[in-house]
C-alpha cells in the first residue's frame, strides 16, 4: 500500500480545508514547490496534488505552478481539481503528470468521461468524493444526483481502473478512517477490477494500520494530508517507509 502525501493548493499556497469547507482553511506554506521537493526527497512513490481554485470555480492560475512541480519531481504526480476538458488532461500529461483525477465532469457529463477513459485509461482516476452515501461535486459544494453504485459499475464497464475514495465527512478532521463505511464500499466493488486509493481522516500511524487491517488487495494507496502537516506522521516516518519501497 502506497502512502501518498497530499498538497492542496489555493492561491499558490499549501492549505488544508476542514471537510471541504473553503471558509475553514489552514495555510501551511506559501511554497508548494518547496513542500513537494521536501516530500520527494523522502523517495515517496506518488504525490497527490489538488488545485482547489480550479475545483471550486474554474480558476486555473495554479496550473503553471503544478506543471512546474511535476516536471521537477522524481515521483509520480496525480492531479485533481477542475479536470473538465481534454486539453487540460493532455497538457498535464505532457508536463509529466502521471494521473488525472476527474470528479465533477464525470458525473455531469458521463459520455465525455467514458470517452476520456477510452483514450487515457491508464492515466484517468475517478474522484469519488462521498458524504455518507452521496457523491459531491463542484469542489464538494453540490450533490451529484448519482448513486455511488451506479457510477462505479457504469464507469467500470467502460474501462475505469482507478478510484480515489474520499470520505468528505472525515477530510481534514484527523478523526480517523471510517473503516466501516470503507468496508461497505469495498464489498460493493468486490467483483470489479479496480485499484482504490483511500482518503479522508488519517490522524496517525494507527489509521494506516487500520486500513492495512482490512486486508483488501484492491487498496492501492492511502492519502495523508493534515496528519503530515500537523506532525503526527513525520518526515522521518515517510523516509523509513519509502526505504521499504513505499509499501507494506
Amino acid at each position: 500500500m502506497l502512502i501518498i502525501p497530499a498538497i492542496d493548493i489555493k492561491k499558490s499556497k499549501v492549505v488544508r480545508l476542514l471537510k471541504g469547507d473553503f471558509s475553514k482553511q489552514t495555510v501551511y506554506s506559501d511554497d508548494p514547490l518547496g513542500t513537494a521537493l521536501s516530500l520527494d526527497s523522502c523517495r515517496i512513490k506518488r504525490i497527490h496534488i489538488v488545485d482547489l481554485d480550479a475545483a471550486s470555480g474554474g480558476d486555473f492560475s495554479n496550473r503553471e505552478l503544478i506543471k512546474n512541480i511535476a516536471a521537477k519531481l522524481n515521483c509520480e504526480v496525480e492531479v485533481g481539481g477542475g479536470i473538465r476538458k481534454e486539453e487540460i488532461i493532455a497538457e498535464y500529461l505532457n508536463s509529466g503528470v502521471k494521473y488525472l483525477v476527474v470528479g465533477t465532469k464525470a458525473y455531469t457529463d458521463p459520455a465525455w468521461f467514458k470517452s476520456m477513459l477510452k483514450q487515457y485509461s491508464e492515466n484517468i482516476i475517478l474522484g469519488l468524493d462521498v458524504c455518507g452515501k452521496k457523491i459531491k461535486i463542484q469542489g464538494w459544494q453540490q450533490d451529484s444526483g448519482v448513486s455511488v453504485r451506479d457510477a462505479i459499475f457504469d464507469f467500470s464497464a467502460h474501462g475505469l481502473r482507478r478510484v480515489v475514495y474520499t470520505d468528505i465527512s472525515r477530510d481534514g478532521t484527523m478523526k480517523g478512517i471510517d473503516t466501516e463505511l470503507l468496508s461497505e464500499f469495498l464489498k460493493m466493488v468486490d467483483n470489479l477490477n479496480l485499484k482504490i486509493t483511500v482518503s479522508g481522516g488519517v490522524k496517525d500511524k494507527k489509521d494506516i494500520n487500520a486500513v492495512l487491517g482490512i486486508k483488501n488487495p484492491k487498496i492501492e494507496g492511502l492519502i495523508i494530508g493534515k496528519a503530515f502537516y500537523e506532525g503526527s506522521i513525520s518526515m522521518e516516518y515517510l523516509r523509513r517507509v519509502n526505504e521499504q519501497k513505499n509499501s507494506f
